[in-house]
């Protein structure tokens, strides 16, 4: 670029001092096409190329830091008695009932558990079922349900009573299933099979 200048600044004063003879103007046409060609020339964009294809997928990373183990989940245990024995009902009183449903033994817990007896009977009775736990010597377990069995106004030669509540129990044991009828008329109503599914359960509303 030096050099460049120098060249310049000596042809602008031959031009000058030949002033406009024809050698004059030959030195400043050559002057112009100096300056022409040393400035830089500009360059215009272009379109945008298309995209290029897509690289090839990278390496896997490291696996990352095993997660804490998680809580077990609170699936419910279930626990499920039958009874497909026919079993005559002949008590008349709640504390003296027919046991037509004995189940294994329950853990200590908190339950809600379903029951259905199904029944069959030719005579004439209001048959009342009713759960209790644990084990025979514990507390009734909800309402009792009633059917009217027979022959009578009303009533149902085959029929399902079904049972449903919450029990807690505080110590291990079975739970029962009786059955009694409001009379002592023969023939006697029986039960013909009894199912039973309790659930355990992690808390229980009401009083």
């Amino acid at each position: 670029m030096q050099r460049l200048a120098v060249a310049l600044s000596a042809t602008a004063l031959v031009v000058a001092l030949l002033g406009t003879t024809p050698l004059g103007n030959a030195a400043e046409k050559t002057v112009k096409h100096v300056v022409r060609v040393a400035k830089p020339a500009k360059q215009a964009r272009g379109p945008r190329g298309p995209r290029g294809p897509r690289g090839p997928r990278g390496f896997q990373g490291p696996p990352g830091v095993k997660g804490d183990r998680g809580e077990a989940g609170g699936l419910p245990n279930a626990f499920e008695a039958r009874n497909t024995n026919a079993v005559e009902i002949s008590a008349t009183t709640p504390g003296a009932a027919t046991t037509v449903l004995v189940s294994g033994t329950l853990p200590a817990g908190r339950y809600a558990f379903n029951a259905q007896v199904v029944l069959h009977g030719l005579g004439d009775a209001l048959v009342s079922c009713q759960a209790q736990g644990p084990g025979s010597a514990g507390p009734p377990l909800g309402a009792p349900a009633v059917l009217h069995i027979g022959n009578g106004p009303g009533s149902v030669r085959d029929g399902t009573l079904p049972l449903a509540s919450a029990a807690t129990f505080p110590a291990p044991g079975p739970m029962y299933v009786g059955c009694w009828i409001d009379n002592a008329s023969v023939p006697h109503p029986t039960a013909t099979s009894t199912d039973l599914v309790a659930l355990t359960t992690a808390s229980i509303g009401g009083p």
